[in-house]
């Protein structure tokens, strides 16, 4: 008698796989909370038991008993829809609840999919059901004896309509807080069964045993920031003063932190420590909660995801740290094995996809767009990772650096998660936009600020300047003020502005000169930061992209205008740890040949008035210890009058759209991205990138070139640049294609410079970073 067969390569049956994915969500499940396991443990078990059952039907059969010889209609084979008619039918005989059947149901319906929106389910799920899926030639008895169910095919099966068991309004009749609840717990359990669905098929050996019976957890104690801390401060320029006082302001944090508390925040002049902070913050809970608690640090920028892994690799010295830290954004490297040994390279090379697309790792360093993609987004790719923020630790750090229109949506996110799922969060930042409830655990932040005295706002902002007088100044400046044997920050809105900056000083400054912006490639970016940090004399002109949290130590700066936030941020770049005079940081107004400020071009008008509205009120000098009550003026502000996303928090509660994470962070404008192959250093005995990428789409093998051009991903990454989509920019002019990527031609990039269009393609688009 046949077996009703589930997978080709390698084999399983229906009765195997479900059985092994039925075991991979027990892992899972074991590795978390029992809170967490008994509001979704029930709904993962019957989403599991029914969501492959369509697999038994002739059309799907005949597909995978050989997949290249199928001639029949794609979707004839598709077997979820069956496996959801099943559960919806066993659901309305039972009796079971609307909320209970509406979880299982999505996770049934769209494992190999997307997560469902309410509208879709009800109207897309079994419409012309009976002509595409014949319920009467499913083979009942066979999958009643292999299974062991008592399965039955109800008379009106071929007629039923999902809007039997639901209405139109189920959900928007709900509060947003029960819908937004309903749809967590739904992407829960969607979330397990989208592992576990997989688990079997991507681990073996080793690896598979380790993960349904992992290991001890490893034990990192809170205490070994201390020492970390105490062993860095034996080297290099140290504040002694200052470094006992980030340690006992540090110790009062930790120590008032609260366990009965799910979002708390911390919030602290910039320099003053806030990644031990987390890090130690971290560890004391984790030590505290669920051994098996993720620690999820979620970063603005590539450029400070650097310097916090160097960080986190230094405080894990004693233990391995390969093992421990996931890096999960764009530059990150995945480490294949490529040696003799084929098959065992097959399984390691699969847990490493398997390990890294989950969040397979006990600490996670990522940036925004992942976290918020995990959150908010529909994407299977993204949320088979979801269940990881279950009991997870996560630390949001330079909060301000985010959009306000996704204010409210990541705050109804995030508190929906921590009652659901048993999540704790920490908030960090200097600027402070206050959109969560939060337990604060600096004790009187305006008093800290009150106390530093590292700079000063210059406000020369009010009497805007052309960029030749701009120019003719700083030529006049450089050696009237020796900036040769300093170290100076120029920061610009936009590329072009920046951009032009350097070429007219460029010949003037006899000291070291860096340039930072989107104009250069990551890879560069990062080298340059790295010089910047030996303090040597220096000009540093850059876009936004060397503020929030770069750990750099100028001597003064000067500033575009900018929303009061940013503002703040650059000057946290200068005397850092107050071992210098007070710094300057000269706030000025910089307008384009058209007499239009530049920054206009990048921040939201809202954003710019209510900074000039606060900055009005003040003198034109402003001392850092009256920052505080100028930064939470302003962003009270913002609140009252911004849109800061409260339709879109709702269109994601009530299941009724996919949100636009992307959009809602870079905007819609399109851009080109071009691999810069010249700023390329293979190692050891890797190809150049683009003899590689070329190898790469040579191989007939589609999985294994996906492979490849994953293995490769963090290379092209870090010599990517991207460029709006000007009119009168044609790809072909500038660079050569080679499968889907563009390689910039070596003349339109200069090192220490950038990509280098002529002016007809450059224009003041905003700058990204």
């Amino acid at each position: 008698m046949a077996v009703i067969q589930s997978h080709l390569n390698p084999f399983k049956s229906l009765k195997e796989h479900v059985y092994d994915v039925e075991a991979a969500a027990r892992a899972i499940l074991g590795r978390h909370s029992s809170c967490v396991k008994k509001i979704i443990e029930k709904e993962v078990a019957s989403a599991i038991f029914f969501h492959d059952l369509g697999k038994a039907m002739p059309r799907f059969q005949e597909y995978i008993a050989d997949p290249c010889k199928y001639r029949g209609e794609k979707r004839l084979k598709a077997h979820t829809p069956v496996s959801l008619l099943f559960w919806l039918l066993f659901a309305r005989r039972e009796q079971i609840q609307e909320e209970t059947i509406l979880l299982v149901a999505a996770a049934v319906w769209k494992h190999h999919g997307d997560f469902p929106t309410f509208e879709s389910f009800l109207n897309g799920t079994l419409s012309d059901y009976d002509n595409d899926y014949p319920i009467s030639k499913y083979p009942l008895e066979t999958v009643n004896r292999e299974l062991d169910l008592e399965l039955s095919i109800d008379s009106d099966a071929a007629d039923f309509d999902v809007e039997e068991l639901f209405d139109n309004d189920f959900i928007s009749r709900l509060s947003i807080k029960d819908a937004s609840e309903l749809k967590v717990k739904a992407i829960l359990i969607f979330s397990i069964l989208l592992e576990s669905d997989r688990t079997f098929l991507a681990l073996s050996g080793n690896f598979l045993e380790q993960y349904m019976a992992p290991g001890p957890l490893v034990e990192i104690g809170p205490e070994i920031v201390d020492l970390f801390l105490e062993k860095k401060s034996e080297t290099g320029n140290q504040n002694i003063f200052l470094n006992r006082y980030r340690t006992n302001l540090r110790r009062q944090i930790i120590q008032n932190s609260s366990s009965d508390a799910a979002i708390e925040s911390v919030t602290l002049p910039t320099g003053l420590g806030k990644t031990m902070v987390a890090a130690q913050w971290a560890l004391k809970n984790r030590t505290k909660g669920h051994p098996g608690q993720k620690v999820i640090i979620v970063l603005p920028f590539l450029s400070i995801i650097d310097q916090t892994v160097k960080e986190y690799r230094g405080l894990f010295g004693d233990f391995d740290a390969d093992t421990l830290i996931l890096e999960s954004h764009s530059i990150a490297e995945r480490k294949y094995a490529n040696d003799s040994f084929e098959d065992l390279n097959e399984k390691f090379n699969d847990a490493i996809d398997f390990f890294a697309e989950t969040w397979g790792f006990d600490f996670v360093i990522t940036t925004f767009d992942q976290l918020l993609y995990t959150l908010l987004s529909s994407r299977k790719n993204h949320l088979m990772r979801y269940h990881n923020l279950a009991d997870a630790l996560i630390i949001i750090d330079e909060v301000q650096a985010l959009p306000p229109i996704l204010w409210q949506p990541l705050s109804l996110a995030l508190n929906t998660v921590s009652k659901v799922m048993n999540t704790r969060t920490l908030i960090m930042s200097a600027t402070q936009p206050e959109f969560l409830e939060t337990l604060e655990l600096v004790p009187a932040p305006g008093e800290i600020f009150k106390k530093q005295n590292r700079y000063q706002l210059v406000l020369k902002h009010r009497d805007a300047v052309s960029m030749d007088a701009f120019i003719k100044e700083c030529k006049l400046r450089i050696d009237a003020e020796n900036w040769h044997g300093k170290r100076v920050l120029l920061v610009f809105n936009t590329r072009a502005s920046a951009r032009e900056i350097l070429d007219a000083l460029d010949g003037d400054i006899r000291c070291d000169r860096f340039f930072l912006s989107a104009d250069v490639t990551p890879k560069e970016r990062l080298q340059s930061i790295e010089e910047i940090k030996k303090n040597k004399p220096c000009l540093v002109i850059a876009t936004q992209c060397i503020e929030a949290g770069v750990d750099i130590d100028m001597d003064f700066a000067i500033r575009d205008f900018a929303p009061l936030d940013c503002i703040v941020q650059c000057a946290g770049r200068c005397n850092r740890n107050g071992l210098k005079k007070r710094a300057d940081i000269e706030i000025v107004s910089l307008l384009n040949l058209n007499g239009k400020p530049f920054s206009g071009f990048v921040y939201d008008r809202t954003l710019l008035e209510k900074t000039a509205t606060v900055l009005s009120k003040a003198e034109k000098i402003i001392h850092e210890e009256r920052i505080f009550p100028l930064v939470t003026h302003y962003f009270s502000e913002i609140k009252k009058s911004k849109n800061i996303g409260s339709v879109e928090a709702e269109e994601w509660a009530y299941w009724e759209k996919d949100l636009d994470v992307k959009k809602m962070l870079r905007g819609d404008n399109r851009k080109l991205s071009f691999i810069v192959a010249s700023q390329d250093t293979p190692k050891n005995h890797d190809l150049p990138i683009r003899e590689a990428v070329t190898m790469a789409f040579t191989m007939e093998n589609l999985w294994e070139r996906r492979r490849k051009l994953r293995s490769l991903g963090g290379r092209i990454a870090a010599l990517t640049i991207s460029v709006w989509d000007n009119a009168g920019l044609d790809p072909g002019d500038v660079s050569e294609p080679i499968g889907c990527f563009y390689f910039l031609k070596d003349e339109f990039y200069i090192t220490g410079k950038g990509i280098s269009l002529t002016d007809k393609l450059r224009d003041d688009s905003p700058t990204q970073f």
